[in-house]
C-alpha cells in the first residue's frame, strides 16, 4: 500500500483475505449492486432459509428479479462444481418452495415486506420468476480461475435465456481502519446477450456469420486466419474458447486464459 504523492516505499496491506465465509457474505450483502445486472437500491438478505438449506445471499430488485448467490473462499477444500451444485440446488429450492414460502423466509431474515417496498407489477414479477424458476445464479469468490469460468459458460449455455449465470471475484485488503475491494466480473455479457437473444431482438452469430458480416475480403481472411491460430494455441482445458453473442449488437467473446494454479 502506498498513500499517493508519498516519496516512501510500499507496505503489505495488514491481511489480504477474508476472516471466513461469513465476512464475504456480509460484504456483499452490505452492496448487492456488485453482482452483474443488479442495479444500485437492490435488497438482500443472508441465510434465507429453504427447503435444501440456507442460501448464503439472495438479492431483489426492484422490478422484481431475484438472484441466488453462493460465496465461496479459495481456501474452502470444495470443489467448484460441487458449489455451483449448491447454488442451483437453493434456487430450486426456492422455487419448488413457492412465492409465499420465499416471502416469508425474506421477512424472517430481515427483509423489508416485498408488498411495501416493490411496486405490485414488480411483485408479479417476482412471483412469476419464482414459478417458473428463472431465477439468476452468482458464485462470489475470491479469486475466479479457469474450472469456474468454463462452468459459468457452459450454465449459460444449456439454461433458459432469462437465467443468468455469473461470477463475482471480489478481492479484500484491509490495513489499520482502511478496506478495499477490487471487484471483477465474469459472464456478464454472454448473459446480457443471452437475454438479449431471449427478448427476440436478434439472431445468435455464428462462426461462419461473423466472418461473413466483414465487407473487404481480404480482413475476411485475415480474421478467419486469427480465429484459427486463437483455436490452435488455446490451452486444451476443455472449455471452448469463444462464445457468440446475438445479431446485430452482439459480438465475440473470448475465453482468458488464467494463469497458475486451478
Amino acid at each position: 500500500m502506498h498513500r499517493f504523492g508519498d516519496p516512501g516505499p510500499w507496505s503489505a496491506p495488514e491481511s489480504s483475505t477474508y476472516a471466513n465465509e461469513a465476512h464475504l457474505q456480509e460484504v456483499l450483502a452490505a452492496s448487492p449492486h456488485w453482482i452483474p445486472g443488479v442495479p444500485e437500491g437492490s435488497l438482500s438478505v443472508r441465510e434465507l432459509p429453504t427447503s435444501a438449506g440456507p442460501a448464503d445471499v439472495v438479492i431483489v430488485t426492484a422490478d422484481g428479479a431475484l438472484t441466488v448467490v453462493e460465496c465461496k473462499l479459495e481456501s474452502n477444500p470444495e470443489k467448484r462444481r460441487m458449489v455451483i451444485g449448491q447454488v442451483i440446488d437453493y434456487a430450486a429450492a426456492i422455487s419448488g418452495d413457492g412465492f409465499d414460502s420465499f416471502r416469508t423466509a425474506w421477512t424472517t431474515r430481515g427483509g423489508p415486506d416485498l408488498g411495501a417496498w416493490i411496486a405490485p407489477e414488480g411483485l408479479e414479477e417476482l412471483r412469476m420468476r419464482i414459478d417458473n424458476a428463472t431465477i439468476g445464479l452468482c458464485l462470489a469468490v475470491d479469486r475466479i480461475d479457469r474450472e469456474l469460468q468454463r462452468l459459468v459458460e457452459y450454465l449459460n449455455r444449456i439454461t433458459h435465456d432469462a437465467i443468468s449465470v455469473t461470477a463475482l471475484q471480489l478481492s479484500y485488503a484491509r490495513h489499520n481502519d482502511l478496506e478495499l475491494l477490487v471487484p471483477s466480473t465474469f459472464g456478464g455479457e454472454i448473459a446480457a446477450a443471452k437475454a438479449a437473444h431471449g427478448d427476440g431482438q436478434s439472431d445468435r452469430w455464428t462462426r461462419q456469420s461473423f466472418i461473413a458480416a466483414v465487407e473487404d475480403p481480404d480482413d475476411q481472411n485475415i480474421l478467419s486466419q486469427i480465429l484459427n491460430h486463437l483455436d490452435e494455441n488455446h490451452p486444451p482445458d476443455g472449455g471452448d474458447l469463444f462464445w457468440y453473442g446475438t445479431r446485430p449488437r452482439g459480438g465475440l467473446f473470448c475465453r482468458v486464459h488464467v494463469e497458475g494454479p486451478r
